[in-house]
């Protein structure tokens, strides 16, 4: 069994599992119900799957990095999957929740409350990470005289910008990050985009005839021409479809455990 082989992915997964349903960890199990609050926690429990798909697959490109200093996409597709699908599904979930804040406050949320949210949920993590990526920099380079402390210095405050604009691709910070904030890109464009899009769910039908034919359009467009913003934008209109889909009850009649298995 070679190091891409996919059985110990799910091995791994079991075990996993296992760990979580231990009665040392019970107090951190969510409510019986499918919501609390605000918050799904079907939706939660599909970021844990997800979070961990993204893992192994740095892990396998992490393998790889180690054996001969590439840091590229993993040889196996099955691995490659794991990562693009699960962050692809990130994207997803986002459009779907805050299209449904949306239209849930017939586009006038609480705009303040919105965006202090976001701040603060991306924030302290990524600002912790990045600062231990500077501190690794300058322990790394040390006085070498030969250091451009201008462009250092540059790419420092670019990374400390919570993503809005991506960390420089190539330097130092981005090689110890491994270039893996590069989403946050298009989850804080996404963001800032809301006001406007909000207009959209001021009425009760018009939200699904623009989630929808959004959609289609951008379907269209990359039918025609490849674009990664555009296939970006076409993760978060699913989401943002599916919820509208949602608000006028429309769904999928089967049984959960068929769906959770289709999934």
């Amino acid at each position: 069994m070679g190091f891409y082989s996919i059985w110990p992915v799910f091995a791994c997964l079991t075990g996993f599992l296992a760990l979580v349903s231990l009665p040392a960890l019970r107090a951190a199990d969510v409510p019986s119900a499918t919501s609390r609050g605000n918050r799904l926690a079907t939706i939660d429990g599909l970021r844990g799957f997800l979070a961990l798909s993204v893992f192994l697959h740095h892990g396998a490109i992490y393998h790889q990095y180690i054996i001969d200093g590439s840091w590229t996409s993993p040889a196996s597709p099955a691995f490659v999957m794991l990562g693009q699908g699960g962050v692809a599904t990130f994207f997803m979930i986002t459009g779907f929740l805050f299209w449904t804040k949306l239209i849930e406050n017939k586009g006038r949320p609480d705009w303040g409350k919105l965006y202090i949210g976001r701040l603060f949920r991306i924030g302290p993590m990524y600002l912790f990470v990045v600062c231990l990526a500077i501190v690794g920099v300058i322990a790394r380079l040390g006085l070498n005289v030969d250091i451009d402390s201008t462009a250092l210095a540059r790419e420092g405050i670019v990374a400390l910008l919570l993503g809005l604009i991506p960390v420089v691709t190539g330097g130092a910070v981005w090689h110890l990050l491994a270039g893996v904030t590069w989403s946050l890109q298009y989850e804080w464009l996404f963001y800032l985009s809301l006001p406007i899009l909000a207009l959209a769910c001021r009425r009760p039908r018009v939200h699904l005839m623009f989630s929808g034919g959004a959609l289609a359009a951008a379907i269209a467009y990359l039918s025609i021409a490849g674009s990664s913003t555009v296939n970006i934008l076409a993760m978060f209109l699913v989401g943002m479809l599916c919820a509208s889909l949602q608000q006028h009850g429309v769904k999928v009649k089967a049984p959960e455990w068929a769906l959770s298995s289709a999934v």
